[in-house]
């Protein structure tokens, strides 16, 4: 693509990929979308009220409309802009629809768009710029996640948003596509509908591994601090006297000297 998106509708269409690629995003349930005033939020955009202007005029003026245009003239790109919706209505302004020459009841196409959006490869299109934090990393591996009652809904969130990433990240580099045990390699039967990911994620990189500075770590960084176990191994991972956890090598041998066909 020749034309060059402006650094606000950078930001705004790496915000809506971010949230369309998270496993709570139902395609079908519009609630699950970003709201006119979430996606404000998010940018870090805040209104003083001195112009008047209403969420969505302040979203347009703030990359909504050059994402439109810039999506637009692509020809190819899901119209990921329709995961912005009106709060309570749930759907999007009618300029949505205008910019992309349909009917604003034309709602079958809007949430074909955003099935198109949930299923696209935008990574040749956005930059990752997440960076966690260690307590994210941590609350990532699944074990951990109800751990402490404290935590903020923020970081569970993260957290959420990361333990997804690395899903997605390992199951694009098994031959089958499927998120595999990194000890044992047994993966979910394909044959069956199941509810939810059964592979886990496991955090199982101690604090003395981390940043000594104390900082965030790169989205790369992150996921490489996690791995995929399935219930069995993950277990057994903390199931260390004194505390502690087995590492992946541990597992691996233990599981290839005692139990050849485990699990």
């Amino acid at each position: 693509m020749s034309q060059v998106l402006s650094s606000a509708g950078q930001a705004l269409l790496e915000l809506l990929v971010a949230h369309v690629q998270k496993r709570e995003t139902d395609p079908d349930l519009p609630e699950t979308y970003l709201t006119y005033g979430q996606a404000l939020q998010a940018l870090g955009v805040n209104d003083d009220g001195s112009k008047g202007w209403t969420n969505g005029e302040l979203l347009k003026s703030n990359g909504l409309n050059d994402l439109a245009k810039w999506i637009n003239r692509s020809g190819i790109l899901p119209k990921i802009t329709g995961l912005i919706v009106i709060k309570g209505e749930w759907t999007p302004g009618k300029g949505y629809f205008k910019e992309y020459g349909r009917k604003d009841t034309d709602i079958g196409w809007w949430i074909t768009e955003i099935r198109r959006s949930k299923d696209f490869d935008w990574s040749p299109f956005v930059t990752s710029r997440e960076f966690f934090s260690h307590q994210e990393v941590i609350l990532a591996g699944t074990l951990a996640e109800g751990a402490q009652s404290e935590i903020t809904a923020k970081t569970r969130e993260r957290s959420s948003l990361l333990r997804d990433l690395a899903r997605k990240h390992y199951s694009s580099k098994s031959s089958d596509g499927l998120l595999h045990c990194a000890t044992c390699d047994w993966a979910p039967p394909i044959t069956l509908e199941l509810s939810g990911p059964i592979v886990e994620i496991h955090h199982g990189v101690g604090i003395s591994s981390y940043p000594k500075d104390g900082k965030s770590v790169s989205l790369e960084e992150a996921i490489k601090l996690l791995t995929p176990l399935c219930p069995n191994c993950h277990r057994i991972a903390h199931a260390k006297p004194g505390g502690g956890t087995y590492t992946i090598a541990e597992i691996g041998a233990a599981i290839t000297r005692h139990a050849p066909n485990f699990p």
